[in-house]
């Protein structure tokens, strides 16, 4: 809680930012429902600058549940702008659709309907006809809503599932019955996951997640539904909030990438050092070490959602690592991308753990069961996402999933390797140290390049690229998801991927160029490779690839083409020039323009890498 001299002290704040950490430094990261509305005024105040843009839209007043969202945001590090639409406008809003929503431009929609008010008939046990009709005007408004939603805005599209009311007329006769207000809920919950996994701009909320969660009984408040026809209670409201902020940062760009775990009383119970191997407590029999087996599961699977696992230990590493291979549990040493045990400071340990993955400080989560450690680390590297591990390591799991660090809107292939192609990654380089020479080890790699025209099922891969490519970049242009499917819908561009793989695995799809067919001469809008893949002459590769189809396919033409600088891009810097093209004009803001004429078109033989080029 906060008195009233600290919430004068934060009114007296000017700076977002100090305002964020007054807050979190008051109510961490939950702030009590008596607080909400003074922390969003606060925020509100004194936000500016770049935020994600929200729009928010139920069949109830869904102000209350924007505020706790925007809050809760805040507090989980983003930066957030809501829009609210009016009482159950929900429909008219994207269907006419509103103009002030139009303008908004939101990032996000995100609808929310409340059972009872979308139906209020259903569930009256009159029979399963009128059941039968309620359940479909439910998948025809809904259906209609969402296509609406997909043709009029560039949105991601977030739905909550429905959740059945909390009294159902029937009692418990209504499990038994095909006509039951249950079945309803489940069969549509059901039609909307396929509906999800159809686009990738449409995903989920699971509000009857949030529901179980708080209680049925407590998440609604009948009392506050007739006085302002928000049906939600705090708790509700609060447990929403946190959950949707999780989502948020799943589709930002300040998502976690890495857990730095601790040994000793975080993985097992017990000090290895002192307690020796065979004294550690995990596994079957201990009460103590089943909670750390199973907290180890949950690790395991956080690294099947695409979380990458290191350890971060003050410990001797010979001891550390003899805990893994002398006792059964379920993780191994295999599951680490990165392996630091020794006795320099913790901070330092994660910059290097940082460095060796290539990822910044702020992808990472710091987890440790003591509070000096936790400490030292957050004062040292603030941007580091720091979990400080207390009481049981039964409620560990728990304590990791209710930070909502680690959520996932969605996961591509490269997600769900991402651990193994950090692990391949680690054998090129200790490869590479064997070899003498680069051509050498080049060619040791018998890498394969294919490439061939974007897929809609690549698109959320693509936006990826787009949005995280930074180093081999040439004008690093930012596009959503929207703006992918209409690439590859359209005649007028041409989008191509690149999938490598080699001896040691596949790296996936790891770059891409956007032609705009449309000029003439055609443009090169985007030209990017994943830095695990730079240095291998894949960039040749996809220019040789451009060059040849625009020989046979637009012979005479030629092709422009832009760097545009950033701080990050350099390794990019002298690619055009490298390939054939010349400089045209002048600069403006650092933006080069280049050309590539037609005559000047040679391709180079890449001879340690075997290419196919798909058609089209």
């Amino acid at each position: 809680m906060m008195n009233r001299e600290e919430k004068k002290r934060v009114r007296a704040l000017d700076d977002y930012d100090e305002v964020v950490g007054a807050l979190r430094a008051a109510v961490g990261q939950r702030p009590p429902a008596s607080l909400v509305e003074f922390a969003y005024q606060q925020l509100d105040r004194t936000q500016k600058g770049e935020e994600l843009r929200v729009a928010f839209l139920a069949n109830y007043t869904v102000e209350p549940l924007a505020r706790q969202a925007r809050v809760d945001t805040a507090l989980a590090g983003l930066r957030m702008r809501e829009w609210t639409g009016g009482y159950a406008q929900y429909f008219q809003d994207v269907v006419m659709p509103n103009p002030d929503l139009v303008r908004f431009d939101p990032d996000v929609l995100f609808l929310h309907l409340e059972t009872a008010l979308l139906v209020p008939g259903l569930s009256l046990g009159g029979g399963t006809v009128e059941v039968a009709e309620a359940e479909a005007f439910i998948v025809e408004h809904l259906d209609a809503w969402l296509q609406a939603a997909l043709d009029r805005f560039r949105s991601r599209i977030v739905v909550a599932n429905l959740v059945p009311p909390a009294i159902v007329p029937l009692g418990s006769a209504d499990l038994k019955r095909h006509d039951s207000v249950r079945r309803v809920c489940y069969r549509v919950n059901d039609w909307l996951i396929g509906r999800a996994a159809a686009d990738p701009r449409l995903y989920l909320f699971d509000a009857e997640a949030v529901t179980m969660e708080v209680g049925r009984r407590s998440a609604l408040d009948p009392r506050m539904y007739h006085l302002s026809k928000n049906p939600w209670s705090s708790e509700f409201l609060a447990e929403a909030g946190r959950r949707f902020a999780s989502q948020l940062r799943a589709v930002s760009d300040r998502q976690i990438k890495c857990l730095a775990l601790d040994l000793d009383n975080t993985l097992w119970g017990g000090v290895v050092g002192e307690d020796g191997v065979g004294g550690i407590r995990i596994g079957e029999g201990d009460p103590v070490g089943e909670a750390y087996q199973a907290f180890q599961r949950y690790l395991l699977l956080l690294k099947r959602r695409g979380f990458l696992l290191a350890v971060c230990s003050k410990n001797n590493p010979e001891d550390a690592r003899e805990a893994f291979l002398q006792r059964e549990m379920p993780l191994s040493l295999e599951d680490f991308s990165v392996f630091r045990a020794n006795w320099n400071d913790k901070a330092s340990n994660i910059r290097a753990i940082a460095e060796e993955l290539n990822i910044g400080v702020s992808s990472i989560a710091f987890v440790d069961d003591s509070p000096i450690e936790c400490k030292l680390v957050g004062d040292l590297l603030p941007g580091v996402s720091v979990i400080h591990l207390q009481g049981s390591a039964a409620e560990f799991p728990r304590e990791l999933e209710s930070t909502g660090l680690f959520d996932r809107l969605a996961l591509t292939e490269e997600d769900l390797l991402k651990a193994e192609m950090y692990r391949q990654n680690a054998e090129r380089k200790r490869a590479r140290s064997e070899v003498s020479d680069l051509s050498s080890f080049l060619a040791s790699l018998d890498t394969r390049a294919t490439i061939r025209p974007a897929k809609e099922a690549d698109a959320v891969r693509v936006e990826q690229l787009f949005n995280k490519t930074n180093q081999f970049n040439l004008t690093t242009r930012r596009y959503d998801l929207s703006q992918v499917q209409e690439f590859i819908a359209s005649d007028r561009w041409k989008l191509d991927v690149v999938s490598v793989e080699d001896r040691f695995g596949k790296l996936g799809i790891v770059g891409l160029y956007l032609i705009d067919l449309g000029s003439d001469p055609p443009v090169l809008d985007s030209f990017l490779l994943s830095c695990r893949a730079i240095g291998r002459g894949i960039e040749k590769v996809m220019m040789n690839a451009i060059k040849s189809w625009l020989a046979e396919q637009r012979p005479g033409q030629g092709l422009s083409a832009a760097f545009i600088p950033t701080p990050k891009n350099r390794p990019a810097a002298g690619f055009l020039g490298e390939e054939g093209f010349r400089r045209v004009g002048g600069e403006e803001a650092g933006r080069q323009e280049n050309f590539l004429s037609a005559e000047e078109m040679g391709v180079e033989d890449v001879p340690h890498i075997r290419v196919e080029v798909a058609s089209g």
